[in-house]
């Protein structure tokens, strides 16, 4: 519903409801609105600069127990034969191991509370698992499914990205205003960057030299030196954005805007947002194709998908999704989308091309 469908008087009672929840209980890197069961009209920049201003520190484990049982996050593993599925089930973060042909449960490993993200190395040999209600990584040996080191980082950690040397990851502390700069040979933070209200998404350019983060908090992302780690621009995207991936030529940075329902796209030699393409409501994740000529994005709020054509920056197609999506991730061969959401059937299988769910899987316990 948006704001041509209600009258006036419908519209302001509904915003100052809107606002009020906000106010109460923060945004989260997600939709509070969506969790308690209210629809959302897509803001105007007055809205959307109110919005912002109530954006406060992330909710508490009472309101991220509204989502227990479901799936969080997943990736598919450095061998393509195993997909990774983070799961929270009464305050206790599990990392569930799938066989990607055969569905079955290979092996359960606990983690912290609310596991939020997750990233591999190169070689296969760890893992690194952002606990956003622990306040902490864990590391895991993937050889002896075991977590080998627990790293305390910043408030409410949401994302990460490793460098492309694997000598650091960066962190978002989502519950404020820094990055955490985790060395990963010594395993602990060695620095914390300011970068904005509400740090979310994270992408670092192939050579190393650049961290992109978006604020969730607000409405833009920064660019980080990562050899001296400080912030050396700020450029203006949607309200609240969530996600930022970069294209395999290291062109444009795409970054997901949460609350204006839209992708900014970011010429990354000017450091300039050339293009703003509309998406579904709530997007919140992007995928690049292997060979950078499609973005997907996932838009948990209309519960859909939204195929971005790269070369002409417009969108292509767009695919229901059943039940609330958390998030998704590719295949390394770019042939199937593997959707996490709320609902008996936990995961959703989506092949690229031609555009078309292929099955839907219920969890194994």
């Amino acid at each position: 519903m948006n704001e041509e469908a209600m009258d006036k008087d419908q519209f302001a009672a509904w915003r100052v409801t809107a606002l009020a929840v906000l106010l109460i209980v923060g945004s989260g890197c997600g939709s509070t609105l969506h969790r308690l069961g209210m629809a959302r009209p897509m803001l105007g920049d007055r809205d959307g600069e109110e919005y912002i201003r109530n954006s406060g520190r992330d909710a508490d484990e009472a309101r991220w127990s509204r989502i227990a049982h479901s799936p969080l996050r997943l990736a598919i593993a450095p061998d393509s034969k195993q997909i990774y599925v983070l799961n929270t089930v009464s305050s206790q973060g599990t990392v569930m191991r799938i066989d990607l042909e055969s569905h079955r449960l290979l092996g359960t490993v606990v983690v912290g509370n609310t596991p939020n993200a997750i990233a591999f190395t190169k070689d296969g040999r760890k893992a690194y698992v952002v606990n956003h209600l622990s306040d902490s990584i864990s590391v895991m040996d993937l050889a002896s499914q075991a977590v080998i080191k627990t790293i305390p980082v910043g408030s409410n950690p949401i994302r990460m990205a490793l460098t492309p040397t694997e000598d650091y990851l960066y962190v978002s502390d989502h519950g404020g205003t820094d990055l955490s700069v985790i060395d990963t040979r010594a395993e602990r933070v060695v620095d914390r960057i300011d970068v904005g209200k509400r740090p979310c998404g994270i992408a670092i350019s192939a050579d190393g030299r650049y961290a992109y983060v978006v604020n969730h908090g607000y409405k833009d992302m920064a660019v980080v030196d990562t050899a001296s780690r400080t912030v050396i621009k700020k450029i203006e995207v949607g309200i609240a954005p969530m996600d930022v991936k970069l294209t395999p030529d290291g062109r444009y940075a795409l970054v997901a805007n949460d609350v204006s329902g839209s992708v900014s796209v970011v010429d990354l030699q000017t450091l300039q947002v050339v293009k703003t393409i509309p998406s579904g409501e709530g997007p919140m994740d992007i995928v690049i194709s292997p060979d950078g000529l499609r973005a997907f994005v996932l838009n948990r709020e209309d519960r859909s998908l939204t195929v971005i054509d790269i070369a002409n920056l417009s969108v292509a197609d767009t695919l229901n999704i059943n039940g609330i999506p958390r998030s998704l991730t590719l295949t390394s061969d770019g042939r199937h989308l593997y959707i996490a959401h709320e609902g008996p059937k936990g995961l959703t299988v989506i092949e690229t091309s031609p555009l078309r769910v292929t099955d839907q899987w219920e969890l194994p316990s």
